[in-house]
């Protein structure tokens, strides 16, 4: 086993040592464009003397005439190109049809060039215009080079998306010259400075500039900004991680589908008009507001009404078979905002990966050792919380929803950014396939715990902890672990680590007939902050008989993913909506200082990049030569089970004595006389089968042979604890 151990350890060291030396070998091919690049503009100015470069160029000059140029200018683009898809964690894809009508565009340009001025293009421009004109003459020639061109261009940029809005404007405007309506001419006006500052062939939302605006940022001093990008040379390198492959669609072609739900909600009577949206990886929203509705009067007069927010919320279902969108849901309003959001699947959705979000600057200026990166927002915008502000965090969500995703991306960031001696991790997984790659990680305490009774034996051990790290911040005379570590470090003390313990299913650790496990996470959630402790829980049953009302209490912070009803949805996050949440890390996220569910595309990590963390961090840590250090909890659990097999010898000489007494040999007698459960009397009956003390089961339900004398029982055990028959 411990060969085979070894064998893996080195196939994930050497594709390590692999994808580096790709990376080093991709960085000296970009270096060989620029130089070459250089070595041409050199060429092209004639003041080389070498003749290889000097026959280059004069070859390319040939066959491209000024164009040449654009060669170096090529080279220098895909140098910086191949820099950036190296280093960065996004990277530009070009579709195929653009690098089609791209090369065209540069034929024609080439063409047109030899128009005006003989050989000017080179040999490309040359055939192309010749061609050209003795098919039709000069004049044709032109033409047809010049609306190649246009037609070339436009396709590269998407005219054709910004052509049907222009119209529909100008249909608007001659619509509006008929009727007059004071309050929905404003609100068109309102649109027209919309449109008119669209310039990427997408709405500006200005309720979104102005808030802008309202939250600009202060500006930090710049150290406190420098200081908050700096990585500690201890801790692994980010390319473990894999990189975002494409980048969120920011043209996409929308302006259709809010046609439809312009021209919907006016067949359903509730006319709105879409102020803007917003395009994020997993969804779009399409922020719109109330319409107004003309009512006629008594008198014949037409009055405009305006129509409820609520009568807008009522048309989800309508909507969503107008529009043929099986997961469309109308956030009415879309809290904080003046608007209504309908929340539909994005068609380009983009799969979001954990590097990027830890490169972010939103990432990058906190300064909290356990700052947490979630996801990205409905506009993309990476969200980045604060356990340590949180305290604890509770999930929720359905099989395949990206709950057990979501746990372990939240403790590989963590391990990301703390070494072992800031941060120590706990986990309990009782699926016992969700979390065993953590095995043997340095941060980790002990072992990824499975077993029920064992669990309980780590939550007990935590909550000694906590008391213990309480009686010592009182010896020291602080109030919470910030304030004891600087304590320690000015006494040359060691400083506490921040611990997490992470639990993937809580059901299955409350669920014991002792509830003590609900008490250990009660008492954990409400008084282990101070501490340095928290708690980071996960189910897949968010009822009332799990998450209680105590656990509501002391975990503000939740996250919701795709549950299956709506009373699942308003039990995690106090509102409807996390059951149509589209699956696959889509979740919605409470957090506790807004109390306003946010929007959020959790990150996908997969069981390689695991493997590679956790495999460095072994390398990086120091082994210790001596036997392997144990678990905390260990002491705890040998102590349990003494007192447990010292308990049970009590109970079973107790009923040797009770059954050779009375000479009654059944289990609910046993039950009844000893205060203890039904099974655990059969198995003491099953014990004293062996042992020879009664016989064996007897037909038709009739009480056991007692074998045994009253004498016999004096010898095997001390006086029994019963009470004897009146």
């Amino acid at each position: 086993m411990e060969k085979k151990t070894t064998l893996t350890e080195g196939k994930k060291n050497k594709s390590i040592g692999l994808r580096q030396r790709i990376i080093l070998w991709v960085d000296i091919l970009a270096l060989m464009m620029f130089l070459i690049a250089g070595l041409l503009w050199i060429g092209f100015q004639g003041r080389s003397e070498g003749y290889f470069l000097n026959r280059i160029s004069g070859d390319i000059h040939f066959f491209l005439g000024s164009g040449k140029y654009a060669v170096t200018f090529l080279l220098l683009a895909v140098g910086f190109y191949i820099l950036y898809r190296n280093h960065s964690s996004r990277i530009l894809i070009v579709p195929k049809l653009k690098i089609f009508f791209g090369i065209v565009l540069i034929l024609a340009v080439f063409g047109l060039m030899n128009r005006f001025e003989k050989f000017s293009g080179g040999y490309f421009g040359f055939i192309i215009d010749n061609f050209l004109v003795s098919l039709a003459g000069p004049f044709f020639a032109a033409a047809v080079l010049g609306l190649t061109f246009l037609f070339c261009l436009g396709a590269i940029f998407h005219w054709e998306r910004k052509i049907p809005g222009l119209f529909r404007q100008i249909r608007k405007q001659i619509q509006k010259i008929h009727v007059y309506h004071p309050q929905k001419i404003a609100h068109e006006s309102a649109r027209q400075k919309i449109s008119m500052k669209e310039k990427t062939g997408f709405f500006t939302d200005t309720y979104h500039e102005e808030k802008r605006i309202e939250k600009k940022p202060k500006k930090k001093n710049k150290d406190e900004s420098e200081k908050g990008m700096i990585r500690n040379n201890q801790l692994p390198p980010l390319n473990l991680l894999e990189p975002e492959m494409g980048f969120i669609e920011k043209t996409a072609d929308v302006e259709s589908t809010i046609h439809n739900i312009e021209a919907a909600m006016e067949e359903f009577g509730t006319p709105v008009d879409v102020i803007g949206y917003s395009i994020g990886p997993g969804i779009i929203q399409y922020q719109v507001t109330p319409g107004m509705l003309e009512k006629s009067s008594g008198k014949g007069s037409v009055i405009p009404k305006k129509i409820r927010v609520a009568q807008v919320a009522q048309r989800e279902r309508d909507l969503a078979v107008r529009l043929g969108v099986a997961n469309l849901s109308i956030q009415a309003p879309v809290p904080g905002e003046s608007f209504i959001g309908i929340d539909m699947p994005n068609p380009n959705a983009l799969k979001v990966r954990l590097r990027p979000l830890i490169e972010s600057q939103e990432f990058q200026s906190k300064s909290s050792p356990l700052s947490v990166a979630l996801g990205r927002d409905i506009s993309g915008t990476p969200v980045v919380v604060d356990l340590e502000q949180m305290p604890h965090l509770l999930i929720a969500g359905t099989t395949n929803s990206g709950k057990s995703i979501c746990l372990r991306s939240m403790a590989v960031c963590l391990i990301m950014n703390n070494t072992p001696e800031q941060l120590r991790i706990v986990m309990i997984d009782p699926k016992r396939v969700e979390l065993f790659r953590f095995n043997g990680l340095p941060h980790l305490l002990g072992k990824v715990e499975t077993e029920y009774e064992r669990s309980i034996a780590v939550l007990g051990w935590a909550v000694q902890e906590m008391k213990s790290r309480y009686k010592l911040f009182e010896t020291v005379g602080v109030r919470k672990l910030s304030s004891y570590n600087q304590y320690a470090e000015k006494n040359h003390q060691k400083p506490l680590p921040y611990i997490v313990i992470f639990i993937d299913e809580l059901a299955e650790i409350v669920k014991g007939v002792d509830k003590q496990g609900q008490e250990y996470i009660d008492t954990l959630a409400s008084l282990a902050r101070a501490t340095g402790m928290h708690l980071v829980v996960a189910t897949q049953r968010p009822d009332t008989t799990i998450i209680t009302g105590k656990i509501k209490t002391n975990i503000p912070a939740r996250i919701a993913l795709n549950v299956a009803s709506a009373i699942d949805s308003r039990v995690i996050m106090g509102k409807q909506g996390a059951e149509k949440l589209l699956g696959r890390g889509d979740m919605y996220f409470v957090d506790p200082s807004l109390n306003v569910p946010i929007r959020i595309q959790g990150p996908l990590l997969t069981d390689e990049e695991i493997d590679a963390v956790v495999s460095l961090w072994k390398k990086l840590t120091p082994k210790t030569t001596g036997e392997p250090e144990l678990a905390p909890w260990e002491g705890l659990i040998i102590e349990a089970a003494n007192e447990e097999s010292s308990k049970d010898d009590k109970v079973l000489k107790d009923a040797i004595r009770l059954i050779c007494r009375t000479r009654k040999a059944s289990a609910s007698y046993l039950q009844v006389k000893l205060n203890i459960s039904f099974p655990k009397a059969s198995r003491l009956l099953e014990q004293m089968e062996k042992i020879g003390v009664v016989g064996p089961i007897q037909v038709g339900g009739k009480a056991r042979e007692v074998l045994w004398d009253e004498d016999e029982a004096e010898s095997y055990g001390e006086d029994a604890g019963f009470k004897e028959d009146e």
